[in-house]
């Protein structure tokens, strides 16, 4: 389910069965309810149960399924899909299917909280950029492996549960790997304020400033800066205020409405 294995190691499986999980299975080992995993991925806990009840559910419908799962239970996941020839087991890559996946040109759009700190967001506009971290990492940019970050992370934080440690992994994955040039980043600011910026650089590693919070960062080009939250949609205003370091905007045709920020404000 995952590239590290945390969630794997701690699924109970029913007393004496070895034979693969159900789906339903699979979500009450996460102690979940249809409802929560409705809720994280924007539909229904009717449209759950029919995903979990059907015999011939597409891939890309599984992998979302699973992505909910994660995000339901603050974990890392991700569908995994492989080949058995012989005993012996060989990961599967697909070819992306043109009908779900984005089109060329089309981006995402994510939340990013930024540092609760005016004078740190004073220095994100001056600077444009976006940070994530502070100290208690290295330079990144050799862009080691999934268990290398594991290891730092436990290292610079052995106080931290094994939970704490996956979604601190998930959010330094997100903002060098997924986040991408021309993304756009709905960042709430102090005093109920946002900003959105358009993604412009890949990530770097700086440590000349003496504030260490702005190290680890991507260059933006700021669309807008200092607007009040309550002028978002109901629904961009819900994840603007929602807790969480960085995550993917889940909405209707959310890209295109943050868009619609024009620059000219910055």
């Amino acid at each position: 389910m995952n590239e590290t294995g945390y969630v794997k190691d701690r699924i109970e499986r029913p007393s004496g069965r070895r034979a693969p999980l159900s789906l339903i299975e699979l979500r009450e080992s996460l102690r979940l309810t249809r409802a929560q995993v409705g809720a994280a991925l924007g539909i229904s806990d009717v449209a759950i149960r029919r995903q979990e009840l059907s015999h011939d559910i597409r891939i890309s419908t599984l992998s979302s399924y699973v992505d909910g799962l994660g995000r339901a239970s603050d974990r890392d996941a991700r569908l995994v899909l492989s080949a058995d020839i012989a005993g012996e087991r060989a990961e599967l890559q697909l070819a992306a299917d043109p009908a779900t996946s984005p089109a060329e040109g089309e981006r995402q759009a994510w939340k990013l909280r930024a540092h609760d700190d005016r004078r740190i967001q004073d220095e994100l506009r001056s600077q444009n950029v976006i940070t994530v971290g502070a100290d208690d990492m290295p330079d990144l940019s050799s862009n080691p492996a999934p268990a290398e970050v594991e290891a730092l992370l436990r290292r610079s934080h052995p106080e931290t549960t094994d939970k704490g440690i996956a979604i601190f992994q998930r959010y330094w994955r997100y903002f060098m790997h997924e986040l991408q040039v021309g993304d756009l980043v709905l960042v709430p600011l102090v005093d109920s304020e946002f900003a959105i910026a358009e993604v412009a650089g890949e990530y770097e590693y700086d440590d000349s400033p003496d504030e260490p919070r702005l190290w680890h960062r991507r260059f933006v080009h700021w669309r807008c800066w200092g607007q009040r939250r309550s002028d978002l949609p109901d629904d961009l205003k819900a994840v603007a205020n929602s807790q969480g370091t960085i995550n993917r905007i889940r909405k209707p045709e959310a890209t295109a409405r943050l868009r619609r920020y024009p620059s000219a404000r910055v």
